[in-house]
């Protein structure tokens, strides 16, 4: 949907990058207001394959009202053959943007690492390998910040963020 005019004072929308910001957007012609769009939310958990080391990414998109957890579980189930976790169980591993979408991706991990899937041929986003390979990395020393990142086009660039909680298991 198209915005036209604006809700506040119904003068003509027109195009153009407001300060501060580094894409094009819909602003009133009148009185200056910036109107955003929400971002598409994704949920993901990294799993392992069967094979307990290679980890793979499942993503899917939370239904109206579903509790962002509860989604990653229903992504999860059909792939899952282990145990089957519960919504608390999982621990926020990732916030994610992509270079020219408008997609928020948050990515969860297993306490401990690892929970086990089947997840051949699943389509993967770009940045998928790169955030792969960082956890693999942490994998082995039982060591997991949590971060936020951005995919450019080109590479993944991510950052720890400071948390309250401890980072191993």
């Amino acid at each position: 949907m198209t915005m036209n005019y604006c809700a506040l004072c119904g003068a003509q929308l027109v195009a153009g990058v407001p300060a501060g910001d580094d894409r094009e957007r819909p602003a009133c012609s009148a009185c200056a207001r910036v109107y955003y769009r929400n971002p598409e939310v994704h949920v993901g958990c990294i799993v392992c394959q069967p094979d307990g080391h290679t980890p793979a990414l499942l993503l899917a998109q939370p239904g109206r009202g579903e509790k962002i957890q509860a989604a990653v579980l229903r992504a999860l189930e059909p792939a899952l053959t282990a145990a089957s976790p519960r919504e608390e169980d999982l621990v926020l591993y990732a916030t994610l943007t992509d270079a020219g979408s408008e997609h928020l991706f948050l990515v969860f991990r297993a306490p401990g690492g690892c929970l086990e899937a089947a997840a051949q041929g699943v389509a993967q986003p770009p940045w998928a390998p790169e955030l792969l390979a960082h956890f693999a990395r942490e994998r082995i020393t039982h060591r997991f910040d949590v971060y936020t990142g951005h995919h450019d086009g080109v590479r993944l660039q991510l950052r720890a963020v400071p948390t309250d909680r401890g980072t191993t298991a």
